[in-house]
């Protein structure tokens, strides 16, 4: 009997650590993706999840939000919307921009973990707003690809990771700034062209030209390069101001 009664024990102390690993797994990749209305980030009754989300859920954005509090996630994918408030926003994992019309106009930082993703939409992505108060920095930790049209407005985007550029163009206003950070290499496969009214890049690692094509860097923009900047394939135009 005692034998048998200790199997029993045993059985029911396994069952109930299988039953936590469930919960906890379902836990670590909760999703929460906002109801598609306007709202406060804390609005717990907005999110699928049921709660405000953590840096172990996976978040989709497809409205306008503001942040009220601190934004946190683990997997980021806005999907279209203003993102607006005076919090900071930080990503554990990957950070992917889907380029309907998706606006980051926080004034605050964006740090992300992994790795940012452009994929078009017919649209351009806008970092900054076009007033040019929406300030601070967005830093990625993992490698950036660039499949969208992007603005960069007043922001700076800190490429820390390196990444791909396949056009067709990154345009910078109000001051906005792209840092190519040491011994990060940025590729653009693609012709291209850095655009905008005013803005700076500065090169502190490498900006790579490869395939066929042109890359641009026009008038109107400054173009700082204490690393290098190499073509091999096509051909790079340096038009603005700046030290090369």
């Amino acid at each position: 009997m005692g034998f048998k009664k200790n199997i029993f024990i045993k059985s029911r102390v396994l069952g109930l650590i299988v039953f936590l690993s469930v919960i906890t797994s379902t836990f670590l990749s909760g999703q929460c993706i906002w109801n598609g209305t306007t709202g406060n980030w804390s609005d717990v009754s907005k999110w699928s999840c049921g709660h405000v989300p953590t840096l172990a859920d996976d978040v989709t954005v497809n409205n306008n939000i503001l942040l009220d509090i601190p934004a946190e996630s683990n997997k980021f994918t806005f999907y279209g919307g203003t993102i607006s408030g005076t919090n900071n926003i930080s990503v554990n994992g990957d950070f992917v921009l889907y380029g309907s019309n998706c606006l980051l106009g926080n004034t605050g930082d964006l740090n992300v973990v992994g790795n940012m993703t452009t994929i078009p939409a017919g649209y351009t992505s806008t970092l900054g707003n076009a007033t040019g108060t929406a300030t601070g920095n967005i830093n990625i930790s993992g490698a950036v690809t660039m499949n969208a049209p992007i603005l960069i407005n007043k922001k700076t985007l800190n490429l820390n990771g390196g990444g791909t550029w396949n056009g067709p163009s990154i345009n910078l206003n109000n001051d906005g700034v792209l840092n190519i950070s040491t011994t990060q290499t940025f590729t653009c496969t693609t012709s291209g062209s850095f655009g905008g009214t005013a803005g700076t890049i500065n090169v502190i690692g490498t900006i790579l030209k490869s395939g066929a094509g042109t890359l641009s860097f026009p008038a109107g923009l400054i173009l700082n390069n204490s690393g290098n900047i190499e073509a091999t394939e096509g051909s790079i135009s340096l038009s603005g101001t700046g030290t090369y």
